[in-house]
């Protein structure tokens, strides 16, 4: 989702129909990041029957999800996982509870690295290799989940999506070029937060940054009517005004806002200024009227 500015224009009026485009831009509430933690406290399942005998008499393991440090300056903590020549894989590693706050629905931004699988020769192993990875989420009222519950399949979490990269490399010389994907998800009513869970089966893949967030409507006050910041849902949603100190409402007002954070350019109603005060070209606030000055009716000038 990326965030755009709407330059600030005239607004006409229309009957009781006012046309404003908002130059206010969209808020962004961060519920959860990884960035700048020196651990994640984040929980790791690991399929426990997956050894493979080589020939040589060594065994490969499946060990599943890794934790790990990312850069050298400022290292940042990674998970990463590649259990490529090891069959049926299903290793899973869940974040910790995230509170929603206020929201309505939230958005995960993940930003990661896959590697390709056509470089591998055995055509088993090409076979099991993925190229994709499972983003999961589970509601839940407090944080209780543990490495033994919710259990570790997908009956028990809801599916966000099949996440695929737009780049991937070849070979450890290869520029690593940053996959970011971003999905949403709209909380039950009554919930109080979930999880994410991230399920792999037989990618190499490192998760280099992980983001939940949601984004707000901003204050605003058009018409004389003042708006509050509110959370912006998966689908447009209408908010009533309330009238500036001074003024009274004329037609109710009403605004849509957006999955985007951002007010849609039309409002509905007004308020007026009440007898005795009168209003700013912008529309924001009802002031009494100069000394030896008077407005008798309701209205803006």
């Amino acid at each position: 989702m990326k965030m755009t500015w709407v330059l600030q224009r005239p607004f006409y009026v229309i009957g009781c129909l006012f046309v404003w485009i908002s130059a206010a831009r969209s808020n962004r509430v961060t519920l959860y990041e990884t960035l700048n933690k020196d651990t994640l406290s984040w929980t790791t399942y690991t399929s426990p029957t997956n050894v493979v005998e080589n020939t040589d008499g060594t065994k490969t393991l499946n060990i599943g999800w890794v934790q790990a440090s990312f850069g050298v300056d400022d290292p940042q903590r990674i998970f990463e996982t590649c259990n490529k020549h090891v069959p049926n894989v299903d290793n899973w590693v869940r974040t910790p509870f995230i509170d929603r706050r206020d929201a309505i629905s939230v958005s995960i931004e993940v930003k990661f690295t896959m590697r390709r699988c056509l470089r591998l020769s055995d055509p088993t192993n090409l076979q099991q290799c993925k190229e994709t990875f499972n983003l999961y989420y589970y509601e839940a009222n407090d944080d209780f989940a543990n490495d033994r519950f919710p259990t570790w399949d997908a009956q028990t979490y809801m599916l966000v999506d099949k996440v695929a990269a737009d780049h991937m490399f070849t070979d450890q010389g290869d520029e690593l070029v940053m996959n970011v994907e971003t999905r949403s998800v709209t909380f039950s009513t009554g919930i109080k937060g979930l999880y994410f869970a991230f399920q792999d089966e037989g990618a190499c893949v490192t998760l280099m940054s992980v983001r939940v967030f949601y984004d707000t409507c901003p204050h605003l006050v058009l018409n004389f009517a003042s708006f509050k910041e509110v959370p912006a849902g998966s689908q447009v949603e209408e908010y009533s005004g309330v009238c500036v100190p001074n003024a009274v409402e004329k037609d109710p007002p009403t605004h849509l806002c957006q999955s985007s954070g951002q007010w849609y350019r039309q409002a509905k109603g007004e308020c007026v200024c009440m007898p005795g005060h009168q209003g700013d070209p912008e529309r924001q606030n009802c002031t009494p009227c100069p000394v030896n000055q008077y407005k008798w009716s309701e209205g803006e000038g």
